[in-house]
């Protein structure tokens, strides 16, 4: 069974994210995510992100994630019309 996205779900799925691949890309996360991440709340359902530039590595990668970290939903591939207001992860977080 699938569980909600808590901040040390969603930390673990940047970081493996990150291990897909070297290419420079920044990540944002945009809804609850960004809620989560900042503590403005405990958990959210699912896990919505932009890939800048987009990385088809990145993109086949998230669905084989979202299930080993046992993530409830993702809702896809946001792009908001400002990114103000949405959390930027750098690199830096270790994968366990």
């Amino acid at each position: 069974m699938r569980e909600i996205a808590d901040s040390d779900r969603i930390r673990r799925f940047m970081a493996h994210l990150g291990l897909e691949d070297d290419a420079e890309i920044r990540v944002y996360f945009t809804g609850g995510a960004t809620a989560v991440l900042l503590d403005w709340r405990q958990s959210t359902i699912d896990v919505d992100i932009l890939i800048v530039p987009e990385n088809d590595r990145l993109l086949r990668a998230i669905p084989r994630l979202k299930e080993g970290l046992r993530i409830s939903g993702w809702g896809g591939l946001h792009r908001p019309r400002w990114l103000r207001g949405c959390a930027e992860l750098w690199s830096g977080f270790e994968a366990s």
